[in-house]
């Protein structure tokens, strides 16, 4: 049995990256994605392959091909997501490969990845839907 949550009207509310943090934080993983090491490592394997996934397969062939191969992440879906969500894991996953505290992060990381980002919030995130496999 498969249950999707929708998480589009919570996204587009999101208008700053504390508050997309959160979201990430709390609804993605259940927990917080970024803690202090030991847990670096696992928590880099997570995110190089939601970022995989999220770069791999398009809107195309995303209905064809399975998501999440590596057991650590192998109960979540995440579907459609637009240029912000897909340049901030991204960047995440950049900036742990090169030794990088999260909490190193500026509002800078969320903006100017989509035109008229910083007028339109719609824009930042399209639309945005994420499940965990029960």
């Amino acid at each position: 049995m498969e249950m999707t949550t929708d998480l589009s009207n919570l996204i587009y509310r999101i208008n700053t990256k504390e508050e997309l943090d959160q979201m990430i934080n709390s609804r993605y993983f259940g927990e917080r994605v970024f803690v202090d090491p030991p847990t670096l490592h696992t928590e880099l394997k997570n995110l190089i392959s939601l970022a995989n996934d999220l770069f791999i397969y398009g809107e195309e062939n995303r209905s064809t091909k399975p998501c999440f191969d590596i057991s650590d992440v192998s109960d979540y879906s995440f579907k459609g997501p637009f240029c912000h969500v897909m340049n901030y894991f991204s960047r995440k996953v950049e900036f742990i490969r090169n030794g990088a505290d999260p909490a190193d992060y500026t509002e800078d990381d969320l903006e100017h990845f989509c035109d008229d980002s910083d007028n339109n919030p719609l824009i930042h995130f399209g639309n945005f839907t994420m499940g965990r496999r029960l």
